[in-house]
């Protein structure tokens, strides 16, 4: 039983890189590949180097994830 929920779950996390991917692809085909969806500025090359599909700059996503923690 837990491993056929371990796989689910993994399952469930390559589904949503894919999208993940696939909404960057799209991006790229739009020009709007780069650049934070929140603040409009660019990501960082070593930050899109790391997490191609990345939708946000570093620091929002700091600020979010500390936003959350509270």
């Amino acid at each position: 039983n837990y491993e056929q929920e371990f796989t689910i779950g993994l399952m469930e996390s390559e589904k949503e890189l894919l999208k993940e991917i696939d909404a960057a692809l799209e991006r790229i085909k739009k020009g709007a590949y780069g650049v934070c969806e929140a603040t409009h500025k660019p990501i960082a090359k070593a930050r899109l180097k790391a997490r191609p599909w990345a939708l946000h700059c570093l620091a929002y996503t700091r600020t979010q994830e500390a936003n959350h923690r509270r």
